[in-house]
């Protein structure tokens, strides 16, 4: 099985093989589930490991952030060559395969393709791959400072990885969105031969 989508990208750069869409998809949902690690990390440093610091909330989010999001920026990176650089739409289109394949848990799929989608069209012609990686770094320091507030007054990594889910919870709102006019010259419709 082959995929492409309609647009105007070259025809070179419109298929890819099944194998190649098999390993992309894995890679981009690992890179979407590590966003959950940074509270747990940084609440496991926090507690264990920096307990005698009077700053133990920033050195673990530091170092956990560090971790996983080069983990993520490996991932994404085999993404884009695998790509071969045709960054137009992929990042969306894998979100969107991805989302449908594994919709019982919508909520913890990365929102770096519809934030990277409109942040295009904010900031007029910035890559779509650029402002998702972005978009990525400020939910992620955005949840994991959340996450470590709950853990502080909760002590509980249960709560904490939750709150760690609110915003990509809120991927549902675009997604109305991009139903849209506004929005709708720049969804890519994909098809499966």
């Amino acid at each position: 099985m082959r995929y492409h989508y309609s647009n105007d990208v070259p025809e070179s750069e419109k298929v890819i093989s099944s194998d190649t869409y098999a390993k992309c998809c894995i890679m981009t949902f690992l890179a979407s589930l590590l966003g959950i690690v940074n509270p747990v990390l940084s609440g496991f440093l926090a507690e264990n490991v920096f307990s005698n610091f009077n700053l133990k909330g920033i050195i673990p989010t530091v170092i956990s952030m560090i971790t996983v999001k080069g983990t993520r920026m490996y991932l994404r990176s085999r993404v884009g060559k695998k790509l071969k650089g045709s960054m137009r739409a992929p990042l969306i289109w894998l979100q969107r395969r991805i989302s449908r394949k594994l919709w019982w848990i919508e909520p913890m799929v990365d929102n770096w393709g519809w934030v990277g989608m409109v942040m295009t069209r904010i900031t007029g012609g910035v890559s779509v791959q650029a402002a998702a990686f972005i978009a990525s770094m400020i939910t992620d320091t955005i949840n994991t400072l959340l996450s470590l507030i709950v853990y502080y007054f909760t002590r509980n990594y249960i709560l904490s990885v939750l709150t760690a889910l609110v915003l990509p919870s809120l991927a549902v709102i675009p997604w109305f969105a991009s139903k849209t006019i506004r929005y709708r010259k720049y969804k890519r419709i994909f098809h499966a031969h």
